[in-house]
Formats: structure tokens, sequence, C-alpha cells
């Protein structure tokens, strides 16, 4: 759910990954690293959230592939409807339970 960009915390925008401790969660963090590998991550700003990180939506530099996107195809996230990005709804849901404040 969260990138560290210019070593600032980034929390992508309609992503729900499942946390370190949580089944799959080691895994969606090492595909995030993947798939930030050598990237320049470009994040856009569209609010600020309890915690005071940016909440973002994410692309990489080489190909313009959208993060939230790519975490969800590879079945490590789910989109968070919550928070909007409709595009992300025709994704698949890869079963991970969503918290309350993504519904």
């Amino acid at each position: 759910n969260t990138l560290v960009v210019d070593g600032h915390r980034v929390r992508v925008r309609a992503l729900h990954a499942p946390e370190v401790d949580e089944p799959g969660g080691a895994a969606a963090k090492e595909m995030a690293a993947l798939a930030i590998l050598g990237e320049h991550v470009i994040c856009t700003g569209v609010d600020t959230d309890r915690f005071g990180r940016l909440v973002a939506d994410c692309t990489m530099s080489s190909d313009g592939a959208d993060f939230a996107e790519v975490m969800i195809r590879a079945g490590h996230a789910v989109h968070c409807p919550a928070h909007g990005r409709p595009d992300l709804g025709s994704l698949p849901d890869n079963g991970f339970k969503l918290p309350a404040y993504c519904r």
C-alpha cells in the first residue's frame, strides 16, 4: 500500500495489499520491490491520509505502468473501492479481505 519515494512515505491510492505479517504480505512486499527495481517512480499526489502520508497515483517511468494495476494483476493486491480509481474495479479481486476503510 505504501512506497517510499525520495524518502517520503506515499500511500498508493485505492490499493490494498496485505500487511507483511498477514498471509501474502511478504510476497506482496517482494513483488512491489521487483516492480520498482531500477525504475524511477513518479507519484502524483491526490490527497493526504489520516497519518499525514501523501496519497498518490504512481507510475513507473520506463513504460508508464501504473503501480496499483501491476500489483493487482500480479495477484498481490486488490482495488480499495472506497478510495476511488473505478478503472481498477474490473481487475481481479485476488481473494484478499478488504478492511472496513476500503469498502
